[in-house]
């Protein structure tokens, strides 16, 4: 199943996060994920059949995720070691979630082993303005 995550324009509420699946025929009805606020894209990532989303927060900057097990979302966390003014980006690998941002213009990552996301680190050398990709 693939699944989509966004911020939209929806009743006058443009931070609120909205999410779709899609089974190969067609996508489920918009659902809102009530607790999530974003004022800029979330992403998504699949660790061994849990969906992962991770989004920066509306009144302040600080990066906040949750997990879906196919039914339902965790209560977002916020990870308050953390902050960005733009999206993250999540990706696996090897059994492993990866999550990049950037925060005062510094490349972050971290790694989440499917109990505990590992300190942030910067990419000494890695500098940007936008939201980085993952792959």
């Amino acid at each position: 199943m693939v699944y989509m995550a966004w911020t939209a324009s929806k009743m006058g509420d443009n931070d609120f996060i909205w999410w779709s699946s899609f089974d190969g025929n067609a996508w489920s009805p918009q659902t809102p994920f009530t607790e999530g606020h974003s004022s800029a894209s979330p992403t998504l990532a699949n660790l061994f059949g849990v969906r992962y989303m991770a989004w920066k927060g509306v009144n302040n900057d600080f990066i906040w995720w949750s997990s879906f097990d196919g039914n339902t979302w965790s209560p977002p966390e916020p990870l308050t070691d953390r902050q960005s003014g733009t999206s993250p980006a999540l990706a696996t690998d090897n059994g492993q979630l990866y999550m990049a941002w950037v925060d005062n213009e510094t490349l972050w990552w971290s790694r989440f082993d499917g109990n505990v996301w590992s300190p942030p680190a910067s990419l000494v050398d890695g500098r940007s303005s936008n939201g980085p990709a993952l792959s």
